[in-house]
């Protein structure tokens, strides 16, 4: 069986759904759900989900948050042993909310004990991610961790997800020795100064990331779809409308997806089809990770998936 190490964030979620469109600077009627998320934490679970093993490298504090997210990793399956418990400080929390159509209006991310892995727990680790067949890397880390990984392991297939705008440009510097990046619009706007407003835009960045050494990009253009490229094809990956209950936790799936048909050896065209139909069935759900996620529906889904060349 593959093995996927996954270095990155987990926190727990806790999300505000508003009945109507939400009123600045007012109560919102709605509902408040809590669940664990992450962006590490979710492609972790997104890949055990999809038949593959996996290994966390995240950070946990004493509360009772981190404790109901370490139990519910190690029921799923996820080997959690790579990970830092700190007892004396407390987890992550990741505080947001969305309207009516399932679109993000806001949130507040409380990360800060992601910063308790470093360089010295990557090398702590070094057995672990040196005998991955992919490894993810999200960029909730420091730059200075990033970097560190990516060179320590040049054998090891990495695969970058950017998180966001204000965190892509910490891999900025290294991206040439990632195999594949997941960035959306404005992440890889980031990464290559190019403004994407078209298909034709994420074709021009794909190619850019290419030249700066990246072997597959994958970057996503919302309910457009994904483009992905390696440099000899370059294409959109886009799946029917669907109904959308939270776009939280999608492109972790897609993320997810990709680092698995990195690990099985799949081609490109066929690895974006399977991460859109991951994506697809992420926003179907308001958690963070479908529950009914498995290689059996994302295959099933994915044959619904329109392939285009650009």
């Amino acid at each position: 069986m593959a093995v996927v190490t996954v270095i990155g964030g987990a926190n727990m979620d806790i999300q505000g759904f508003s009945f109507a469109p939400i009123r600045p600077e007012d109560s919102n009627p709605g509902r408040v759900a809590t669940s664990p998320g992450g962006v590490g934490r979710n492609v972790a679970e997104s890949l055990v989900r999809l038949g593959l093993s996996v290994r966390l490298l995240a950070a946990f504090g004493g509360d009772s948050f981190s404790a109901s997210m370490r139990d519910e990793l190690d029921r799923l399956g996820v080997d959690t042993s790579p990970s830092i418990v700190r007892s004396d400080l407390r987890g992550s929390c990741y505080l947001s909310l969305f309207g009516p159509e399932g679109r993000l209006f806001g949130a507040v991310s409380d990360m800060g004990i992601v910063e308790e892995i470093g360089p010295d727990w990557i090398d702590r680790n070094a057995e672990a991610i040196g005998s991955s067949d992919a490894c993810v890397i999200d960029a909730n880390l420091s730059r200075e961790t990033i970097e560190h990984a990516v060179k320590a392991f040049p054998g090891v297939p990495f695969v970058l997800d950017t998180v966001s705008a204000a965190k892509a440009a910490r891999a900025k510097e290294c991206l040439g020795l990632f195999r594949a990046v997941k960035p959306n619009a404005a992440e890889a706007r980031v990464l290559t100064g190019i403004e994407i407003r078209d298909e034709d835009d994420a074709a021009a960045a794909a190619a850019r990331l290419h030249g700066q050494g990246v072997a597959w990009v994958f970057i996503s253009l919302g309910s457009r779809g994904l483009c992905f490229s390696d440099g000899a094809f370059t294409g959109m990956a886009s799946m029917p409308e669907s109904r959308t209950a939270s776009v939280n936790g999608s492109g972790d799936a897609a993320c997810a997806a990709i680092a698995r048909g990195i690990a099985l050896g799949h081609d490109v065209a066929g690895t974006a089809r399977f991460a859109a139909a991951c994506a697809a069935l992420t926003l179907g759900v308001p958690q963070a990770v479908n529950p009914v996620l498995s290689e059996a529906s994302a295959e099933a889904l994915s044959s619904r998936c329109e392939i285009r060349k650009l």
